[in-house]
């Protein structure tokens, strides 16, 4: 539990919040949020929008942007399952709590993109849903790499999409309680 406080502080270091990077995706994320209180969304809409984008933002922020010039890798693990292996072979519990992790930061994701709801059908609604969880985590680790702020996993991606899907899952477990509750109301 050390490394991940340890990771936690050398997340935040203030030096980078001033970096040109920084301050250019701050605006283009104000720019974004501007975009969403202009469309024509009911008020509920607009605040999921966002409160996606600002998580996005922040994880982004903590995966990439807070990263850069630190300790410098360009580095790509493609190994798929390395993590799990590495786990299993030597007991790591700082993999395992690292991949833990990942699946924990995707989950607000999926959850958010599932309550958006501006395609009713279902099925293409998940394949948008589902490309849009995949192209975010493959961004990170893309950028990861190609700005040398940390080693682009394949594993990450996994533990990403898995993150996401669950709280697809989570959401949509919570609607049917939520429309359950609703006819118990209605009925009793």
């Amino acid at each position: 539990m050390d490394y991940i406080l340890d990771d936690l502080q050398y997340h935040f270091d203030l030096n980078v919040l001033v970096s040109k990077e920084y301050i250019a995706f701050t605006i283009f994320i104000a720019l974004i949020i501007c975009n969403f209180i202009c469309l024509k969304l009911d008020v509920k809409q607009k605040l999921i929008n966002i409160f996606l984008i600002g998580y996005m933002y922040i994880v982004f922020s903590m995966t990439v942007l807070m990263r850069i010039d630190k300790e410098p890798q360009n580095t790509a693990r493609l190994i798929p399952f390395f993590t799990l292996i590495n786990y299993c072979r030597f007991g790591s519990t700082i993999t395992f709590w690292l991949g833990m992790l990942n699946i924990l930061m995707f989950v607000p994701i999926g959850i958010l993109l599932d309550k958006r709801k501006l395609i009713y059908n279902s099925g293409k609604r998940y394949l948008i849903i589902c490309s849009a969880i995949i192209s975010f985590s493959i961004s990170i680790e893309a950028l990861q790499y190609y700005l040398r702020a940390g080693v682009c996993e394949f594993d990450d991606v996994l533990m990403n999409i898995i993150g996401g899907l669950l709280g697809i899952f989570l959401n949509i477990i919570l609607d049917k309680k939520k429309h359950f509750l609703i006819k118990c109301l209605v009925k009793g």
